[in-house]
């Protein structure tokens, strides 16, 4: 997202302090944004949806790794999360992306919580088709998916025949979410380092979305 000093070099917020005269402190701010943790979980999860949507994750860290025994403030909520890529000691926030990427359905769950066992409460309220990594392959989420009006379509591991080319077609569509995720991350941050209540996390991550979904920048 581009800032004030990228847009109007040497203005610093005391410069646009006068334009703002009721603009609290960052403490205040902070405890607004807590307050209003329900109405931003409202606005920002659409409550019924139709259409094609994208389905993955992305771990939040909420700290370095060589300091998960001293942190405390997720304490009971942080695992380690395990990927392709990387291991952290964290959250893992699961996105829905629709085809106006747009992200219509998220849930923040611990970090050793696998996809599938998340995806069918993230895709409440939502028909139609949704795509996947080969993550959320197996069968048995298909077939209960299914039965709610969902048909997922996920890539095939190795060890599995491959998939149909109508399936492909889908499934060339999939970089999407993975792109926008990054831009959203780029927007909110990599970690949760910078939080001091999961309550407050919560709520940025929510107004986060919001901004995201809204703002013709992102």
């Amino acid at each position: 997202m581009q800032g004030f000093q990228d847009i109007l070099p040497g203005v610093s917020g005391e410069f646009l302090r006068p334009f703002f005269p009721k603009m609290p402190n960052y403490s205040s701010f902070m405890k607004q944004i807590k307050r209003q943790a329900k109405t931003f979980h409202f606005i920002g999860r659409t409550r019924r949806s139709k259409g094609t949507f994208c389905i993955d994750s992305t771990p939040l860290p909420v700290c370095k790794n060589v300091r998960h025994r001293s942190h405390k403030i997720f304490k009971n909520m942080a695992k380690w999360a395990h990927s392709s890529v990387s291991t952290t000691f964290g959250l893992k926030l699961h996105l829905v992306l629709n085809a106006r990427r747009k992200f219509v359905k998220f849930s923040l769950k611990p970090g050793n919580l696998h996809d599938v066992s998340c995806a069918e409460e993230v895709l409440a309220g939502c028909t139609g088709t949704v795509i996947g990594d080969s993550g959320y392959v197996p069968t048995a989420l298909r077939d209960s998916l299914a039965k709610k009006g969902i048909r997922l379509i996920a890539k095939h591991r190795q060890n599995m025949a491959p998939n149909s080319r109508e399936e492909k077609r889908f499934l060339k569509k999939r970089s999407i979410v993975e792109t926008m995720i990054g831009k959203f991350k780029s927007f909110f941050g990599e970690t949760l380092s910078r939080f001091r209540s999961p309550q407050s996390a919560y709520s940025a991550i929510c107004a986060a979305i919001i901004a995201f979904n809204l703002g013709p920048l992102f």
